[in-house]
């Protein structure tokens, strides 16, 4: 009678062993798969340096030329063989390429790139990014944000970061990434170009270091229980 209820308390244990690895398995399978998905999610936009050489219709996918006459360039490139080029001539208007990426409401999103201009930029002459989330109808939800400039006071010939961040809305299903010059007063004649490339729009995940932290710490634990399973065989 004593030994069936060792067996049975024996086996009782081993079950409860068996159900605990197989949820931290389960749970490291998660981790793994949360963690690439983290990766993922830092490649948003297609075509970030414009390598592709030219645009695409409708800006999913690539990007899409939505105001004025902005042209993929091999002049000046941070990285890669093609930035992208809008330039400042007297009577210009707007210049504006667009991408349509899909977001998550309540998720944060990072747009940062870079931008270069070879002269010095006069008047208010100004380049930048612009984040704004939209509907599923495409249809803005509030005011783009926008990042910080390059202007006439940003040194030529040097690649400057243009950046920002910002969360999407409730019922936010786009987010419509611009690269802008506005409309300005020009006062004179000749032209200032400016030039983006190597662009991103990510998704800062720090929860990331967490789930690293956490498969770790399954790893060890499914190490040390291996150990002791081992050393219990053995006696």
């Amino acid at each position: 009678m004593k030994e069936n209820l060792s067996n049975e308390a024996d086996l009782r244990s081993r079950s409860i062993s068996v159900m605990k690895v197989v949820r931290s398995y389960a749970l490291l399978i998660a981790a793994f798969a949360l963690c690439d998905r983290t990766l993922l999610a830092q490649g948003l936009l297609a075509d970030p340096g414009f390598e592709s050489g030219g645009p695409v219709a409708g800006g999913v996918g690539g990007w899409e030329i939505n105001a004025g006459s902005p042209v993929f360039t091999h002049d000046f490139v941070r990285s890669g063989s093609w930035s992208l080029q809008e330039s400042y001539f007297l009577g210009s208007g707007a210049y504006v390429v667009d991408q349509w990426v899909a977001v998550q409401p309540g998720s944060q999103y990072a747009l940062s790139g870079w931008a270069m201009t070879p002269v010095r930029l006069v008047n208010d002459r100004v380049g930048y990014l612009v984040l704004t989330f939209c509907d599923i109808s495409r249809v803005a939800i509030g005011q783009g944000i926008r990042s910080g400039t390059i202007s006439s006071s940003t040194p030529v010939n040097s690649w400057v970061p243009l950046s920002v961040t910002a969360t999407a809305p409730a019922g936010a299903a786009y987010a419509r990434v611009s690269v802008s010059v506005p409309i300005v007063q020009i006062l004179g004649p000749g032209s200032n170009a400016i030039y983006y490339d190597d662009l991103s729009l990510a998704v800062p995940e720090p929860s990331s270091q967490a789930l690293l932290v956490a498969t770790f710490s399954g790893w060890l634990w499914l190490r040390s229980r291996k150990k002791g399973g081992d050393s219990r065989v053995g006696k």
